[in-house]
């Protein structure tokens, strides 16, 4: 499920979405100080202005990050309309991340 977004003017939703849109080495820097992340090479899938800063769910939040062969998967361990990952990224290596 693909959800958009209003651009927000306050809040995390505002400034997750002007990190990943403007400003994502400082993101990607600040997790990977922080341990949650290995690489700095993080590519941004989520959320973006042309794609309506939408929000993914279920099988799309997987196709979003190049993983849609674990939809069945997904399915069977989570139920339909399970989160909503303000952000979504892709390490290029087969790995994805999802806040």
């Amino acid at each position: 499920m693909r959800v958009e977004q209003m651009a927000d003017s306050r809040g995390s939703l505002k400034w997750i979405q002007r990190l990943v849109e403007h400003n994502p080495s400082v993101l990607n820097s600040r997790l990977q100080e922080v341990g949650a992340l290995a690489t700095d090479r993080l590519v941004w899938l989520s959320p973006f202005f042309e794609d309506g800063y939408a929000e993914y769910r279920d099988a799309d939040f997987l196709n979003r990050i190049g993983q849609g062969h674990l939809a069945s998967a997904l399915k069977g361990f989570w139920p339909q309309r399970g989160p909503q990952w303000d952000a979504l990224a892709s390490d290029g290596a087969g790995g994805g991340l999802s806040v």
